[in-house]
């Protein structure tokens, strides 16, 4: 069952991924430093290969920073020491000039790029790149073109890159996964919360049905006790007949609702909403509509999605949910003027929007609709039409 909540996943997530782009710019100043010091004994083209990693140092910082998506950064990190040593001998080595204790400048971000591949990758694959990345580090660094070390000194370097890439990022998984359960625990509260508010509608809902039966009845008594002609007396009957067969309906009806009315919606998503301050809702049009419960379940679980993604991304200080009914539709508007995005940026994979919205309310046949304008705002309208 699919998650509503988000929040405490992607906070930390995306304080520790912060912290760790800092931590990659800082190595950065020494594999720069050290390129520096070792340019006289590298090729020019060695440079290519410091850009190599520069860019993906400088991709994950704005990625943590700016676009929030940092995962791509960090699989591109975490792979560019490979890509470096594989082209190392071909840009960067002249054997000839190599001199003793030579360690080269790629090392100082072995540690880092291990560390980036075992956050972003689930088990098996975080151990895999780990050890990948160790050995990568120990074949090359027995080479000419890498120093030559000792087996002692490889050793110990290996380790280390293995110590980090599995300490570290494991470390960070731990962290991330613990708040993930946070998330599962407020998602399955708001399903309660959705659960109670439909219940309590369908609840009230009932009672007023049963206080129109109940009037019909007492209508129906009060006629037969004035009743004077036979034809009177048959149409108290008639209507003897129709309160009976309501009130067997009613006596027989499944526990389980197949239709909600938009007052029942509303004050679900409202209930569901409740224990955020900057969330307001309003609505509109008649309450009285009746609304499929797949469609309602839908609406519900897109509309909350799409309030979380608001409050997540979009940097505003409040998120207006909005509701409108009438004889046979209901439109669900969730806006902000936040930030907003460019939608011809967004991939095509990103789930929250494509499947969590989008694909949810089309697969019952509602309409998605979302505007958003960088610097604007975003808007997220969901429409049902009977």
């Amino acid at each position: 069952m699919e998650n509503l909540s988000y929040s405490a996943r992607g906070t930390v997530e995306q304080i520790i991924f912060r912290a760790f782009s800092i931590a990659v710019l800082l190595t950065g100043v020494e594999v720069v430093g050290n390129a520096i010091v070792q340019n006289s004994v590298l090729k020019p083209t060695h440079w290519l290969l410091v850009g190599v990693i520069v860019a993906s140092q400088v991709g994950l910082f704005y990625g943590s920073w700016f676009s929030l998506r940092a995962q791509p950064w960090l699989v591109f990190h975490g792979i560019s020491p490979i890509i470096v040593i594989a082209l190392w001998p071909i840009l960067a080595t002249d054997v000839s000039l190599i001199p003793d204790d030579y360690r080269p400048w790629i090392w100082w971000a072995m540690g880092m790029s291990a560390i980036s591949l075992s956050v972003v990758l689930r088990p098996p694959l975080s151990v895999m790149s780990a050890a990948l990345l160790t050995a990568a580090w120990f074949l090359f660094s027995g080479q000419s073109f890498g120093g030559e070390m000792g087996l002692e000194r490889r050793v110990q370097d290996s380790v280390l890159v293995l110590f980090l890439g599995a300490v570290f990022g494991s470390l960070a998984r731990l962290i991330i996964g613990q708040f993930g359960r946070v998330d599962e625990a407020n998602s399955d509260s708001l399903r309660d919360s959705v659960a109670r508010a439909q219940k309590d509608a369908v609840e009230r809902e009932r009672g007023l049905v049963d206080a129109l039966v109940h009037d019909r009845v007492l209508n129906t008594l009060l006629l037969a006790d004035k009743a004077k002609s036979e034809e009177d007396y048959e149409s108290v009957a008639n209507l003897a007949s129709q309160a009976l067969a309501e009130l067997e309906t009613m006596g027989n009806e499944e526990l389980e609702q197949t239709s909600f009315s938009t007052l029942a919606l509303v004050r679900a998503l409202r209930t569901a909403v409740s224990e955020y301050d900057n969330v307001i809702v309003t609505s509109v049009g008649e309450g009285s509509t009746s609304v499929p419960a797949e469609v309602a379940e839908a609406l519900t679980q897109a509309s909350l999605q799409a309030v979380e993604n608001s409050r997540k991304h979009s940097g505003a200080p409040r998120t207006h949910l909005n509701t409108e009914s009438g004889k046979d539709f209901l439109e669900i508007r969730i806006k902000d003027h936040g930030k907003g995005f460019r939608l011809n940026r967004v991939s095509r994979n990103r789930l929250g929007l494509r499947l969590s919205i989008i694909g949810r309310v089309e697969s019952v046949g509602c309409q998605a609709r979302i505007i958003s304008k960088p610097g604007v705002g975003t808007e997220v309208i969901l429409r049902w039409t009977r």
